[in-house]
């Protein structure tokens, strides 16, 4: 399936495997042979606060929005509360509330404010 769609021989790997919890959430796609978890919203915005890339920083603003999320704490209670200190890669909480902080910034930054200045 990753040849015909032009993805690489690694496009499906263990490399999330840090990011996945058992989400109540997550909504189930079943096609013969194939089950796929979609992420609930608040799952997203956990996995991207994580992760930190450079390109989450502009993604999480959809999802801060759709989750009605209006300061930076709210989105690393999230974070928080579906990665605890029993998973894999623990980060300590104030990672995740300085990775929201940095959203809201370059939001603002970009003239699309989130929600009240931090």
């Amino acid at each position: 399936m990753g040849v015909r769609h032009g993805l690489g021989p690694d496009w499906i790997n263990s490399r999330a495997v840090a990011f996945m919890t058992n989400e109540p959430d997550a909504t189930e796609f079943t096609l013969p042979g194939l089950r796929i978890a979609i992420a609930s919203p608040e799952h997203l915005i956990a996995m991207k606060l994580r992760a930190m890339r450079p390109r989450d920083i502009a993604d999480l603003e959809t999802p801060f929005r759709t989750v009605g999320i209006t300061d930076p704490q709210h989105a690393a209670d999230i974070h928080n509360r579906l990665f605890d200190d029993s998973y894999v890669g623990y980060a300590d909480p104030e990672e995740a509330l300085y990775a929201a902080i940095t959203v809201f910034r370059a939001a603002e930054a970009a003239g699309r404010p989130i929600g009240p200045a931090c």
